[in-house]
């Protein structure tokens, strides 16, 4: 094929052995554009997923790898849930594809873990008023909780107490079950140096426990959160955090620094939908946002 001409493979082989090669190196390709799919998505380059996401649709075929197909399809959900649309991103997510296996038979490398992270997709899109659904809400905690807690990946464990910690709830919960969820969050991104993780981890704390607060803790928890967003190199939560810290500043007075916050927060907003016609609130931003680290244990 045009990918490998003139590289030379050693001696000839069969037709039948020739054709499983092919195939192997189509899956492979298809992987990698998986992965770059996820990176660029972790950057907010929505441009360049929905390009690789061109680029699978032509490799991914029937006889593709299970585990690579569905790498593929959790892929559009992320671009649509990251480009706002999330009834959609919601449709691919609650896919039979995306359920649970019940037992390990018969489940290849990779396919529970791309279910739960579908899983904890659903339960951040579900927050949002026009996706509210609290009895599957619950119906879905109940489900992925008992894989998630104590999980053998660092990285989805946190991205698991991340998303628990941000959940609101009928009944609400416990204000000691929301700090665990933090703490836990917090101590699995240091233990894995996942920046991004601990950036949504500062956000949700701050928003869980300093919203509207007037205090220095309450700027402390934002400039926090602000701080390590911008590490991450994440737009979408450099706008999340930098608008947080907007608001602390209005709340303690100081309107100098909250404008300079919110006109910082709406140009992270606008350079993360390059492209793209839609507007967003900052709670909007938090709540549809792609929480991209989610799939480092792919790759990792």
């Amino acid at each position: 094929d045009g990918l490998t001409a003139g590289i030379p493979y050693g001696p000839p082989v069969s037709l039948s052995t020739a054709i499983r090669q092919r195939a192997w190196r189509t899956d492979a390709q298809a992987y990698l554009y998986a992965l770059l799919g996820f990176l660029a998505a972790s950057h907010c380059q929505w441009n360049k997923v929905k390009q690789f996401m061109s680029k699978l649709e032509a490799l991914v075929r029937p006889s593709t790898q299970s585990t690579v197909e569905l790498l593929s399809t959790y892929l559009t959900g992320v671009y649509r849930q990251g480009t706002g649309n999330l009834q959609g991103a919601l449709e691919i997510f609650s896919s039979p594809r995306f359920h649970l296996p019940q037992t390990s038979n018969g489940v290849k490398a990779g396919q529970k873990e791309i279910a739960l992270l579908a899983g904890l997709n659903r339960l951040w899109i579900m927050q949002h008023p026009s996706c509210r659904n609290d009895y599957q809400t619950h119906e879905l905690i109940g489900q992925l909780q008992p894989f998630c807690t104590n999980h053998w990946n660092i990285d989805l464990r946190t991205a698991w107490h991340n998303v628990a910690a941000a959940l609101d709830t009928e009944p609400p919960q416990q204000l000691n079950q929301q700090k665990q969820h933090i703490q836990a969050a917090m101590s699995g991104s240091k233990v894995t140096n996942n920046i991004l993780g601990a950036a949504v981890t500062l956000c949700i704390m701050r928003s869980r426990f300093f919203e509207n607060v007037i205090g220095e803790q309450a700027l402390k928890s934002a400039r926090a959160a602000s701080k390590q967003a911008q590490r991450s190199g994440n737009m979408l939560w450099q706008s999340v955090a930098d608008g947080m810290l907007a608001q602390s500043y209005e709340v303690q007075g100081q309107r100098e620094e909250a404008g300079q916050e919110w006109q910082k927060a709406t140009k992270e907003a606008n350079d993360a939908f390059v492209g793209k016609s839609m507007t967003y609130d900052f709670e909007d931003i938090a709540t549809t946002t792609v929480i991209s680290y989610f799939v480092d244990f792919v790759h990792g």
